[in-house]
């Protein structure tokens, strides 16, 4: 007897909320405020290639001649001018970008249809360089593995903001000069 009531004790245990639940159920995020694990993995790229030609031409004429008849001492004037603008160009962009982390979220709320609305921020500071994730969406629950973890590419309505600061990220940046000179040319 003293076995079975040993076994009921492992296969059950109670939450601090009052709730029990078995040891063999399932511990995926379902209600509010249960977190999940997003396993971020996005890749894009985009390009882009432009090519433009133009040609244009034109002239004028203006000659000079000698008069005829009893005006023949005054001379006939005249030009003639022909010009010719061409102009080719080609320009080409190539962006590539790719972010991978894992971040864990909070559930914060529930649709009508009962997806997870979900939000979570993950900041990480080292050698005064700081780095900030935040993710909001919408997760639809059977989408969540058996492990508690989404992939970004299965959330609805996806936001991820990728911040980071310090002496890091302000040796990337462009000065100010650069920046003039790329604004002006």
């Amino acid at each position: 007897m003293w076995n079975v009531f040993a076994v009921l004790v492992l296969l059950w245990t109670a939450q601090p909320c009052g709730e029990v639940i078995s040891l063999f159920s399932d511990h995926r995020a379902r209600r509010i405020g249960d977190v999940l694990t997003v396993l971020i993995v996005e890749q894009s790229s985009a390009s882009s290639e432009t090519k433009s030609s133009a040609k244009k031409s034109g002239g004028h004429s203006f000659s000079t001649t000698a008069g005829q008849g009893p005006l023949s001492f005054i001379p006939l004037m005249g030009a003639s001018e022909k010009h010719s603008v061409e102009h080719q160009g080609d320009a080409s962009v190539f962006r590539k970008g790719e972010l991978k982390a894992r971040v864990t979220v909070r559930v914060v709320g529930n649709t009508e249809n009962g997806d997870l609305v979900v939000r979570g921020v993950r900041k990480v500071e080292v050698n005064g360089d700081r780095e900030e994730i935040v993710i909001t969406g919408v997760v639809r629950p059977e989408d969540i593995s058996s492990d508690n973890t989404v992939y970004s590419y299965q959330i609805a309505d996806l936001r991820i903001s990728y911040k980071g600061k310090g002496p890091y990220y302000r040796g990337q940046r462009m000065g100010i000069l650069g920046w003039l000179l790329g604004w002006l040319f």
